[in-house]
């Protein structure tokens, strides 16, 4: 039987192990309204800040190329250029660009299966000014929407691509059906640049991994279509294990509760993981990036912050959601967190400066992390990462060492 150990408003306990440096400094409720209390609080508070960024021992990050294959849970907020921003530049050369050097091919709602079917889905979100690429075309405008199929992203050659509309479906949002001038990049793209990837990250439909019948749809399709694209281009393949959705908006029905809908995705990406093992070599083990459970820690020690982790439809991540994605995926690929002087800067909003987009509906914007929050989050990801806490409620169905095989065990 599985132990219900939370509420409809909230986790049931809050963890002994909370480290929110918004929770650092506790001021009694009698004390709560003397000038004295406030000012002491809110002193301590920006020193616990500045001490946590002068104070960074990880390492800068090397240069790594980077393909991202994946749904919403990517293309909000711009997970991909959020990542070069993660990064940094070249010190010593930052005329070389950022440190992950990136594309990507996204499409809202879809599984790893459709994503071979439909492609790329950026047409209509991405062409916008901060995409536009310069010098290709004087007498037309042409936008960054990556690569426009899942085999063209990862090897660098579809043989479909040079017939399309017999192949691939349409639903208008494919830039190289949509876009004969983007069409033509790519075609030049790919015929001077072969991708020589050193990671790929992958994400399935949230809720295909969590259901047994769709799981296994996934897995069939991993084996047969990503594992020789996987193999002929090298790269090691990190599995974004996707987070629960906010149930008290969207129905869940079937999931069960925050922790017990986690544990269900997470437990589909250990599977995939698996199946993924077993068909590549040792240099190409799979890695899984524990989103899921990241959130699932906010959740039982902060739960209003947890709420704000979410866009207003209760399923895609707002920034601040996007920014403790940013930080598990960051630790995922490097082995170690970023540095705290580029991931808390006073204002976390510089680090989405170049997002082509944000939400997915613009009438509907979510605010940025403040410094403090985005310390909080960074935190939690350093603690499930690097110090290996895992949250409370995770309903484990393996031995510790099976579930936490694919978690940093490459550092």
């Amino acid at each position: 039987m599985m132990k219900d150990g939370l509420m409809k408003d909230g986790p049931a306990s809050t963890s002994q192990g909370t480290r929110s440096l918004e929770t650092s400094v506790r001021v009694k409720a009698a004390d709560a309204q003397s000038p004295h209390w406030i000012f002491t609080a809110a002193l301590l508070g920006v020193m616990s800040i500045m001490t946590l960024i002068a104070y960074s021992t990880e390492p800068p990050a090397v240069q790594i190329k980077v393909a991202f294959v994946g749904n919403s849970m990517q293309y909000v907020n711009d997970l991909p250029r959020f990542m070069q921003a993660l990064a940094g530049r070249k010190r010593a050369r930052p005329q070389d660009g950022y440190l992950i050097q990136q594309n990507a091919c996204l499409h809202g709602s879809l599984n790893f299966q459709s994503q071979l079917e439909y492609g790329n889905g950026m047409y209509w979100r991405w062409k916008t000014k901060k995409a536009e690429i310069r010098g290709f075309d004087p007498k037309a405008k042409v936008y960054d929407y990556g690569a426009c199929t899942v085999p063209q992203l990862i090897t660098g050659y579809d043989e479909k691509f040079y017939d399309m509309a017999s192949y691939y479906l349409n639903d208008t949002k494919n830039p190289c059906m949509m876009s004969r001038g983007y069409y033509n990049y790519t075609l030049k793209h790919y015929q001077n640049i072969q991708p020589n990837w050193d990671y790929i990250v992958m994400n399935d439909n949230t809720k295909w991994p969590a259901l047994e019948e769709t799981r296994e749809s996934s897995l069939q399709t991993l084996e047969e279509s990503y594992v020789p694209m996987l193999l002929e281009s090298g790269g090691i393949p990190i599995l974004y294990a996707t987070h629960g959705y906010r149930s008290d908006v969207i129905n869940v029905t079937g999931f069960g509760n925050v922790s017990s809908f986690t544990s269900d995705v997470f437990e589909g990406y250990r599977q995939y993981a698996d199946l993924l093992a077993a068909n590549l070599p040792d240099e190409q083990q799979p890695r899984i990036a524990p989103v899921g459970l990241a959130f699932l820690v906010v959740y039982e020690e902060n739960y209003n912050l947890w709420r704000r982790l979410f866009y207003v439809d209760g399923v895609h991540p707002s920034p601040s959601g996007s920014y403790l994605i940013g930080c598990i995926l960051y630790a995922t690929l490097y082995g170690h967190m970023p540095r705290r002087s580029i991931a808390l800067p006073p204002k976390p909003k510089v680090l989405w400066k170049r997002a082509r987009s944000m939400e997915t509906n613009p009438r509907f914007y979510m605010p940025y992390p403040t410094q403090t929050e985005a310390a909080f989050l960074f935190h939690v990801a350093k603690r499930i990462m690097i110090q290996g806490y895992r949250p409370e409620t995770w309903i484990k169905y393996h031995d510790e060492s099976v579930d936490n095989e694919y978690i940093g065990k490459w550092r």
